[in-house]
């Protein structure tokens, strides 16, 4: 799978990708969810960033954000994927429960 880079990437994955984040606005993803997401998962920061295709040290940079994750759209998109691909579904703090943002596990099909 390629790099969703731009909003006009014709790969089907992609274009649902940037659907998703302009419905959940990137700003309303915390690092703390990336970081419970990854290890909702079981996966390495290394893992993820491999994954993603981003460096370690940008992933760490964006799990340690203590409100909305920072980093170019791209990156934060091609983590908010992998840990998707992984089988994390992310919650913003709109849904019909109690409390803000999170993650949870999709159920297996």
């Amino acid at each position: 799978m390629g790099r969703c880079d731009t909003f006009r990437s014709s790969e089907r994955s992609c274009q649902h990708l940037w659907i998703t984040l302009i419905l959940m606005d990137q700003s309303a993803i915390t690092g703390r969810q990336l970081a419970a997401a990854r290890t909702l998962v079981e996966m390495s920061q290394a893992e993820v960033a491999k994954a993603a295709n981003v460096s370690v040290p940008t992933l760490k940079r964006m799990e340690g954000a203590s409100g909305s994750v920072p980093g170019m759209t791209n990156n934060v998109a091609a983590v908010v994927r992998a840990l998707e691909a992984a089988g994390v579904t992310f919650i913003d703090g709109d849904y019909s429960g109690s409390g803000g943002p999170g993650v949870r596990l999709r159920d297996p099909a």
